[in-house]
């Protein structure tokens, strides 16, 4: 499961606000680090690519970002996937359990979906 941080729970507060004209989280990220999800990150482990994403409503109440990554440099093990603002403020980020394996000439589609629910106690 994703772990929302906490530099993206003060982001979405703001959004939900429309307090100090912050921007909406529009990309995806992808990575090859291993370490444990946290409510400290502020990024990746170590990001590899970047791509705008595709981002929709699903029923019900889910945020939906999707992006295609295409044209890898090199080969990598990719473990990890954040959602990240324009100015680089991280939302969440995910480790895989099991590693991506990519090639150069490789492309991979990546969907992340972020449902928002009451909290139960």
């Amino acid at each position: 499961m994703a772990k929302i941080t906490s530099v993206g729970l003060v982001r979405a507060a703001k959004l939900l606000g429309g307090v100090d004209s912050v921007g909406a989280f529009t990309q995806l990220k992808i990575g090859t680090g291993t370490g444990a999800e946290s409510a400290s990150d502020t990024a990746l482990g170590n990001a590899v690519a970047t791509a705008t994403a595709t981002r929709t409503y699903e029923a019900t109440n889910k945020c939906v970002w999707s992006a295609t990554f295409t044209g890898f440099s090199s080969s990598y093990s990719l473990r990890e996937v954040g959602v990240f603002a324009d100015d680089d403020t991280m939302l969440l980020r995910h480790l895989w359990s099991v590693a991506r394996g990519v090639d150069p000439g490789d492309s991979v589609t990546v969907t992340v979906k972020c449902t928002t629910a009451e909290a139960t106690t």
